[in-house]
């Protein structure tokens, strides 16, 4: 699965003339050399830190909640609307 990541990016990258000698080393090594090591390769490509958060964030898998409440701006309400005919 991470190959298939991998390349997805490498080739969505590749689309441009910037980009188009990139290779999936060069993404590998652009994740283990950044001063910041704000990614990780692994079975994902993924973040490890929060926006707001300076520490690393652990998780640890659980069931999710019967119910789920997701946060949204009032002026967004609308949409959810359009898109899922709830409101």
């Amino acid at each position: 699965m991470v190959g298939s990541i991998i390349s997805q990016l490498r080739e969505s990258l590749q689309s441009t003339d910037e980009w188009i000698g990139l290779t999936k080393e060069d993404l590998h090594n652009m994740i283990k050399s950044s001063d910041k090591k704000r990614h990780q390769i692994d079975k994902k490509i993924r973040a490890l830190y929060g926006h707001s958060l300076p520490q690393r964030i652990f998780k640890e898998a659980k069931q999710s909640p019967e119910t789920l409440f997701h946060g949204i701006a009032r002026n967004n309400i609308y949409f959810l609307h359009l898109l899922f005919n709830i409101i």
